[in-house]
């Protein structure tokens, strides 16, 4: 073969190399690169509390748009709702606002996510972010509901699902609570807990969840009850994917836990699968 052509076939075995490497590489980061996430940080906090965990996942699942949804203290927001995949960081600048006004807001960016054709989101929250999110996972009928994409999956972190959350605080009666025996349920039910459980038809089987908690000795997140948090249990459906992970040792308070490295790693995980 002369020199010429050995030139030629070396060149053609160059293209047909990069054009598969291409393939597969279009194809890696258009499978992973379809996640639509919105993370909702807890009371009184900021965006600030969930940027580790938005990155992480960013980083997992190749989403390349990473936008922050300022809420104002009359709850509007004007961010530019994508028409392909993206990680939406809520923040909510009145912290104090209660968990139904987070709710509406909420469900307002995914009414406007569903209109620019995004048909599935996962929804991430931290404490009361938590709450805003099975709330909204039950606020509807996912039978009837057409006007918001679907929730695939749901990851609470540290969340307080039946913790006696008053207007003046935590009632500490609920930090003692037990299940009652002739019911099956917790003896003491607060109004969340309720509500969860009322509406918990509502919730699609077919949504997984993950419910993370720590556990700084005392089963408790030293804010939160792991009895709490585990209510969740309560409104899940008999063959729901539901997956509890109770977190010990560093990192694991109410604050810390949605920093913990080995936490923020299996919810990026979580969410990619």
């Amino acid at each position: 073969m002369g020199r010429k052509k050995i030139v030629i076939v070396g060149l053609i075995f160059l293209v047909i190399v990069a054009a598969i490497a291409g393939f597969l590489r279009f194809n890696m980061t258009g499978q992973r690169g379809t996640q639509t996430v919105i993370l909702l940080h807890g009371y009184g906090s900021s965006s600030n509390a969930t940027t580790k965990l938005a990155k992480a996942i960013q980083k997992q699942t190749a989403v390349q748009k990473r936008l922050q949804v300022n809420v104002t203290k009359d709850d509007n927001f004007n961010v530019a709702v994508s028409s392909k995949a993206a990680i939406y960081q809520m923040n909510f600048s009145n912290t104090e606002i209660t968990e139904e006004r987070e709710v509406a807001v909420l469900e307002k960016l995914l009414k406007q996510i569903k209109q620019k054709g995004i048909n599935h989101v996962s929804l991430v929250g931290h404490s009361m972010g938590a709450n805003v999110a099975l709330y909204t996972s039950l606020n509807h009928d996912y039978r009837t509901t057409s006007i918001y994409p679907k929730i695939d999956k749901l990851v609470a972190i540290a969340a307080p699902f039946n913790s006696g959350i008053t207007a003046a605080g935590f009632d500490r009666q609920f930090d003692n609570n037990t299940i009652d025996s002739k019911t099956k349920q917790p003896k003491l039910q607060d109004e969340n807990y309720r509500f969860f459980y009322q509406h918990r038809q509502n919730m699609n089987p077919d949504m997984q969840i993950l419910n993370v908690m720590g556990d700084v000795g005392d089963n408790s997140d030293g804010v939160v009850t792991n009895f709490s948090s585990q209510a969740l249990g309560f409104f899940v459906k008999k063959d729901q994917n539901y997956n509890m992970w109770v977190v010990k040792g560093k990192k694991v308070q109410h604050s810390q836990v949605r920093t913990n490295d080995t936490v923020v790693r299996q919810i990026a995980k979580f969410i990619q699968n």
